[in-house]
């Protein structure tokens, strides 16, 4: 069963970063979101309901995580990703975040910016 869930989160985070390279066509020339851009961030893994979230004004990670339903039972508060699409470059980095310090107040709770891949492991 864990092998089955490791291949299905796997996928869903590759699903999840394709979504994001073919919306890199929309941005501009140096990749950087435009003024234009609506704002849609991908909320994936050990979250109630994985979503794309389409809000109306700036949304924080936790913000996030409350709109796809809040995190499972076997969600790590320690292996939280956000893969941003940024500066140009060919693929996306990866912003680790401990949701466990977020909540904690110890750093800030960071805003999500169009197109990004929020990542519960």
């Amino acid at each position: 069963m864990r092998r089955r869930c490791g291949l299905v989160m796997l996928t869903i985070v590759g699903v999840g970063l394709l979504i994001a390279y073919s919306i890199q066509a929309k941005r501009s020339p140096n990749g950087t979101p435009q003024e234009n851009d609506a704002l849609t961030v991908y909320i994936i893994g050990q979250v109630v309901k994985p979503s794309k979230l389409q809000p109306r004004k700036p949304l924080t990670l936790t913000q996030a995580i409350n709109e796809a339903g809040a995190l499972t039972h076997d969600a790590k508060l320690k292996k939280v990703r956000i893969w941003r699409l940024t500066d140009g470059r060919a693929g996306p980095i990866e912003i680790a975040i401990d949701l466990d310090a977020v909540r904690k107040h110890h750093v800030a709770d960071p805003i999500l910016l169009p197109y990004d891949v929020v990542e519960v492991q």
